[in-house]
């Protein structure tokens, strides 16, 4: 059971490739971990965001539409938005 809602228009980008690699070895030479994207219960995710991993968005938070979510931790409770992503205000105190 899933209850974050993400749109279709978002973007979820968790892996990274070598760009100095050419062909079939860019492509092995893709990373197996460390670029994990958690998005805990309750998020919302606006509309035509981008998020890049690794990054981890707590429970209850919003982001914002058209936000790029950059590596890091973003707090449960809170409204995040812009590009890079900021936190804006909190919206649950008791989540914090």
């Amino acid at each position: 059971d899933w209850s974050s809602d993400v749109c279709s228009s978002d973007l979820l980008i968790a892996g990274s490739h070598d760009y100095t690699q050419t062909l079939n070895d860019r492509q092995l030479a893709m990373h197996k971990s460390g670029y994990d994207i958690d998005i805990q219960e309750g998020v919302w995710i606006g509309s035509r965001s981008v998020i890049l991993g690794p990054c981890t968005i707590g429970a209850n938070a919003v982001i914002g539409a058209g936000s790029v979510v950059t590596a890091g931790h973003y707090k449960a409770g809170c409204l995040y938005a812009g590009n890079p992503a900021r936190f804006i205000k909190q919206i649950f105190p008791d989540q914090i």
